[in-house]
């Protein structure tokens, strides 16, 4: 048999030393010491021992040494035991702050064995509110006094349902306090710059008042609650009453990141039209959120977090996916979106490794790169708003500037379509203009005509054809082709321009009463109508066919509408003025009738019971004395006799 070397079992001894006991730390005047490397650590299954059964406890356990110089196991479901041998080389008692650098662990213990006894120096779980613990500070730290020149063993026992991270420093009072300087001065830097980010989209949302606006602001406001429970600040200011919901909060709020991070890509990146099947899996991220929180609530917290940050991960993927896509469709504000995200999506990646595969990288710098990159992505999401808004307020000058084209082109239309509207009334006005002219025509040539009937009939009965007839007959003539020719010189013209009427002329009166005696004492006296005419010798200033049509038109109506009795046709000076007066015993008309007669197709009520009529004869002679400035005057009452009269201006007697 082989005899085995001296050398080698004596080196076997020592590693095997080495391995079980952790090596002795070194303490010189000040500064800071990182313990895990001269640490050792064992997993237990069972909870917190009493004070006086740890020692019995740690005997049974194997202590080895802690790989990587990082206290970090990953996601454990078992607690954590740190062993670490301190040997104070000082010659002067020293006050040393054991610093643990987490905000929160579900369970912390520490102990100290100093000759053999141990001491209970911390107890903090999740129900310990924020005033029980040692030091007034974020994280969690405790004082440690070392006597000179003795060697002490620290045991550290904890359970964590997230990460099991505890960066173990010890530190000199005046390099901690430095330490807690030089933190303050960070947090506030950054908080400062979160606040101007909260500020500025407090007033796009005052001055814009969009959704999106709305979902920015939501999510720089989640990202800083979840910071600042991270930092531990939100147990020591916003609720260090309740440590249970300290315990949880990390979950919701960062879930809450998520979902609000999600909804402003949404709305920022326009998805649900712009790409609808990312829309659905950024949406999916929602519900998903939900159920892990539930999951966590109510079964198993340690996983749900594990997964949490997977789906965070994911869910940045997926915003950075989209960011691009629709950057590739012309979204040019999306460049800004993808680096910030981007930077997030590194930090997320970071962070998912640093927990995940324990001891590859330092937790503790994972948070800080989760910090620059969340203000990182505030300001790119700030400048991809504003860029948007940019290419938005160019959008809207150039639709302000078609719709000006639009306008301008409206307002062209609608002029153009003004003026053949006012060209169709103009039309319209000569067309109805001209028809009343022919109207009226046709209405003051039925009484010549009728006086020619007359004629010819009394002609043909006598079979002579005495002075008077012949005189009756030509009047009528002459009449009718006065009538004919002032039709056709006040018919409107193509262009629209009435042609102006003749001006006023001196001539007799006895050529108007003539005119009428011939043109109506057959027709009345045919009724069986006593009919008298007085000729007077004065001169009217005046148009003579106007003053012709007037009376002839006030002599048929009084004809018409006499069934007995008389019409009489007279002159009496008034003035200035001849009234050219025209009375009959007719049935008169009422007060009502009177305020209505002159208005066209407007006939008395006696007049419509029994007698024809087109009811325009009183209407033309208002119009044609309206247009020559003589007065039209009636004087009636119901059942008695009708006085009409028109004042014509007097000229010279003749």
């Amino acid at each position: 048999m082989k005899r085995i070397p001296l050398c080698f079992v004596v080196m076997v001894a020592l590693v095997g030393a080495f391995q079980a006991n952790a090596a002795v730390v070194l303490l010189e005047q000040g500064g800071v010491y990182d313990l895990a490397p001269f640490s050792s650590y064992a997993f237990s299954e069972r909870s917190r021992p009493p004070s006086d059964r740890v020692q019995e406890e740690v005997v049974s356990l194997n202590f080895v040494k802690i790989p990587n110089g990082e206290v970090d196991f990953g996601y454990q479901r078992q607690s954590i035991w740190i062993k670490t041998e301190i040997h104070h080389t000082l010659d002067d008692e020293a006050t040393w702050v054991l610093n643990f650098n987490t905000r929160f662990m579900n369970s912390l213990d520490v102990y100290l064995v100093r000759d053999g006894k141990v001491k209970h120096l911390l107890h903090n779980n999740g129900a310990s509110l924020f005033e029980e613990r040692p030091l007034n500070t974020p994280k969690l730290a405790l004082t440690l006094d070392l006597l000179p020149k003795e060697t002490v063993t620290l045991y550290v026992h904890y359970w964590s349902r997230g990460t099991t991270a505890l960066p173990l420093r010890l530190e000199a009072r005046e390099h901690y306090a430095s330490t807690l300087n030089h933190q303050s001065l960070v947090h506030a830097a950054f908080y400062a710059i979160m606040a101007a980010f909260i500020l500025f989209a407090v007033l796009q949302r005052v001055f814009v008042n969009g959704r999106l606006q709305m979902a920015y602001l939501f999510y720089v406001c989640s990202v800083v609650l979840y910071v600042l429970h991270m930092d531990g600040l939100s147990f020591q200011y916003l609720w260090p009453d309740f440590p249970h919901w300290n315990a949880y909060a990390s979950l919701p709020l960062g879930l809450l990141i998520s979902v609000s991070g999600v909804q402003f890509s949404r709305l920022f990146l326009n998805t649900r039209q712009r790409l609808p099947i990312l829309d659905k899996l950024l949406f999916s991220i929602l519900p998903a959120a939900v159920l892990v929180l539930l999951y966590g609530s109510f079964v198993d917290a340690v996983s749900s977090k594990q997964v949490a940050m997977v789906l965070n991960l994911f869910a940045l993927l997926v915003g950075l996916w989209a960011g691009y896509r629709a950057y590739a469709q012309g979204l040019k504000s999306a460049r800004f979106f993808m680096v910030g995200w981007g930077l997030l999506c590194f930090a997320s990646v970071w962070t998912n490794i640093a927990h995940i595969a324990s001891g590859w990288l330092p937790v503790a710098s994972s948070f800080d790169w989760i910090r620059i990159g969340i203000i990182a992505d505030a300001l790119m999401f700030q400048l991809a708003l504003a860029d948007q808004a940019h290419e938005k307020a160019k959008e809207r000058d150039q639709l302000l500037e078609r719709e000006k084209r639009v306008l301008l082109s409206q307002q062209m239309a609608e002029r153009a379509v003004y003026q053949a509207e006012q060209e169709l009334l103009s039309a319209m006005a000569l067309a109805k203009q001209k028809a009343q002219i022919l109207q009226a025509a046709n209405h003051d040539l039925k009484q010549p005509l009728v006086s020619m009937r007359l004629a010819l009939a009394r002609m043909k009965n006598e079979a002579i054809m005495d002075a008077a007839a012949i005189s009756r007959f030509e009047k009528s003539v002459d009449y009718l082709e006065f009538l004919v020719s002032e039709t056709g010189r006040k018919a409107p013209v193509a262009e629209g321009v009435l042609p102006e009427h003749r001006l006023p002329a001196a001539f007799p009166v006895k050529k108007i009463t003539e005119s009428i005696d011939a043109m109506f004492r057959e027709e009345a006296e045919a009724k069986g109508l006593q009919f008298r005419c007085q000729h007077a010798s004065w001169a009217l200033l005046g148009v003579a066919s106007d003053v012709l049509r007037i009376v002839s038109n006030l002599v048929s109506n009084a004809i018409k509408y006499t069934e007995q009795g008389k019409v009489l046709v007279g002159c009496k000076r008034c003035g200035d003025y001849l009234a050219i007066v025209v009375a009959d015993t007719g049935p008169g008309m009422s007060l009502e009738d009177q305020a209505t007669v002159f208005q066209d197709d407007e006939r008395v009520e006696q007049a419509r019971r029994g007698t024809a009529g087109s009811g325009l004869g009183l209407p033309i002679a208002r119009q044609l004395a309206d247009k020559n400035g003589y007065r039209l005057v009636l004087k009636s009452q119901a059942g008695g006799p009708s006085f009409f009269a028109v004042l014509v201006p007097l000229a010279l007697a003749l």
